[in-house]
């Protein structure tokens, strides 16, 4: 029997999650650290919407190593998500220069 194909938002978890456990064995905790970065982001940026790329340049600014793969952060997201502590609004153009203004998540905080 043929297999049902993955739908583009399995790939993308699986890359995502791909990522993060990339970063983990690179340095152990990555993902931890990571999570504890965006809750303190969210503690620190108030109620305005915001997008992942923020949370990562928050987090870099503030001394944490980048992962070697930047989609490890959308694992991350979508991980704060499941924990109930943001919800999407949509999507946005991302900022970075190298997403040309991609759509990715635009982030409303919930705790």
């Amino acid at each position: 029997m043929n297999e049902p194909k993955p739908n583009g938002w399995d790939l993308a978890v699986d890359g995502m999650n791909t990522a993060a456990a990339h970063a983990d064995r690179v340095s152990p905790d990555w993902s931890k650290e990571a999570l504890t970065h965006f809750k303190m982001y969210l503690l620190h940026h108030g109620d305005k919407p915001f997008m992942t790329e923020d949370v990562r340049d928050y987090a870099e600014n503030n001394g944490m190593e980048p992962p070697p793969d930047r989609r490890a952060w959308g694992a991350i997201a979508v991980q704060a998500k499941k924990l109930g502590w943001v919800r999407s609004l949509g999507y946005a153009p991302q900022k970075s220069t190298n997403a040309h203004r991609a759509p990715k998540n635009l982030w409303e905080r919930v705790v």
